[in-house]
């Protein structure tokens, strides 16, 4: 996994379970969510990118076509709270 990749999925993680809003991303934050999400328009709410970005690693399609666990992010706990 690349440390992008964790970039975007420890984001989406703060996203989904603390709530962190758009405001206090930065851009480059904000950009590498929608990458990682496969999301074109820049309107969508930050939760459903960050939906989105669990759903292509979990899936490993798009921007995590690569990625495998790393040993600070296993697999079996990143997604617990995501399928919940």
């Amino acid at each position: 996994m690349t440390t992008n990749q964790q970039q975007a999925l420890d984001l989406a993680e703060a996203i989904i379970a603390e709530g962190v809003q758009l405001f206090s991303m930065t851009k480059a934050q904000w950009d590498l969510l929608l990458l990682a999400s496969g999301a074109s328009d820049h309107r969508t709410p930050p939760i459903a990118l960050a939906r989105r970005v669990m759903a292509q690693f979990y899936d490993r399609a798009g921007y995590f076509a690569s990625a495998l666990p790393t040993v600070d992010a296993p697999i079996g706990e990143v997604l617990p709270w995501f399928i919940g």
